[in-house]
């Protein structure tokens, strides 16, 4: 069942038009900063890999901020109106008597976060490998775009403290002395929780099933922007600076943050599947 649903999900125009997407988002913005950089005349101001990495907080805050916006289409647009299109096509009970309700239900779940998973990841690795092998691994520690020299008010000491404000930057060790190990951490984090996030709009629509598929975009921005009062950043990316975002308990927070997403997704599955089995 799960093989057939990832199949299938790899062939749908949503998954197509969001990996060909943040390729071509990808690939534009590195063109944009590798221009930048072939412009400047100091070898010592080109930035280093970290640096210019798309999902770094480096560069101004541009990129970062962009993903942000698209962050919430682009992660439910591959997989989670599955079960709104199997119930429009009519399909929805040719799998469940192929398969089962609970099978059906749980490889649509997996499909979801594994096709969602991977149109994030590979785009944004081939992009990290890419700014590792052109990029000088001395490079300058730099933001806005290369424009200027960063100035911190804060930096980590060699025990992963703030000297500033005594936060603590997490898997310090890996940031400072294999970066690009660091960044392939964060991309996994990064498509991972892009993947959860499908898999909540794929519960969502279970619970609403409204008769324009954008709104399932409406719960998840609804939550995310009322959860980031009270956490510092939802998955911050330490900077290779050394600043730390956020408090101390940031990550605390921000694994409740991941508890409740999962606990929202195995309550509706549950829900879905007890309702269908009594029918």
């Amino acid at each position: 069942m799960f093989r057939n649903q990832f199949l299938l999900a790899c062939r749908k125009k949503n998954v197509l038009f969001t990996i060909g997407f943040l390729f071509l988002f990808c690939i534009g913005y590195y063109c944009f900063i590798a221009n930048l950089a072939l412009k400047q005349t100091d070898f010592s101001h080109v930035a280093a890999p970290q640096c210019v990495f798309i999902l770094s907080e480096e560069t101004g805050l541009l990129t970062p901020v962009y993903l942000e916006m698209l962050f919430p289409f682009l992660a439910l647009l591959p997989f989670s109106f599955s079960y709104l299109n199997d119930r429009k096509l009519g399909v929805t009970d040719v799998y469940i008597s192929n398969g089962g309700i609970r099978k059906y239900y749980i490889a649509k779940q997996c499909a979801c976060f594994a096709v969602t998973f991977l149109v994030f990841f590979i785009p944004i690795f081939i992009h990290l490998v890419q700014v590792y092998l052109t990029f000088p691994a001395d490079g300058a520690i730099i933001t806005e775009l290369m424009m200027e020299e960063i100035s911190y008010s804060h930096f980590l000491n060699t025990s992963g403290t703030d000297t500033g404000s005594g936060l603590r930057a997490l898997l310090l060790q890996l940031l400072v002395q294999h970066p690009f190990l660091y960044d392939l951490f964060y991309t996994v984090l990064y498509s991972a929780y892009a993947g959860l996030v499908g898999m909540f709009g794929l519960s969502i629509s279970y619970l609403l099933k409204p008769k324009h598929q954008l709104l399932l975009f409406l719960p998840y921005l609804i939550l995310s922007r009322a959860a980031e009062r009270i956490l510092p950043c939802i998955l911050s990316y330490v900077s290779p600076g050394g600043v730390v975002a956020g408090l101390n308990d940031a990550y605390a927070l921000f694994g409740i943050w991941l508890l409740f997403l999962a606990a929202v997704i195995l309550v509706l599955n549950i829900k879905k599947i007890r309702s269908d089995q009594l029918k």
